[in-house]
């Protein structure tokens, strides 16, 4: 599996950056999951401490485990 991040200042596309590429690879032969690190703070109440680090890092990791675990040939990560 490969792993693509796109990383960069809340604003600048990397949403439909993101979105584009699956476009462009839905009618190919490769499994894309695309994984919105965001949605993985998405958690109340909100705050960034040892903690949610923690379960943030967790979740990340469980996602790349299924992913690798499916077969997918590219993980996008945003």
């Amino acid at each position: 599996m490969r792993a693509v991040m796109l990383g960069g200042a809340p604003g600048v596309g990397k949403t439909t950056v993101a979105r584009r590429l699956l476009d462009l690879v839905q009618a190919g032969q490769q499994l894309v999951q695309w994984l919105d690190v965001d949605s993985l703070w998405q958690h109340q109440p909100w705050r960034v401490d040892e903690r949610m680090t923690t379960m943030v890092r967790a979740n990340l990791r469980a996602v790349a485990e299924h992913a690798t675990t499916a077969e997918v040939d590219i993980l996008l990560i945003t």
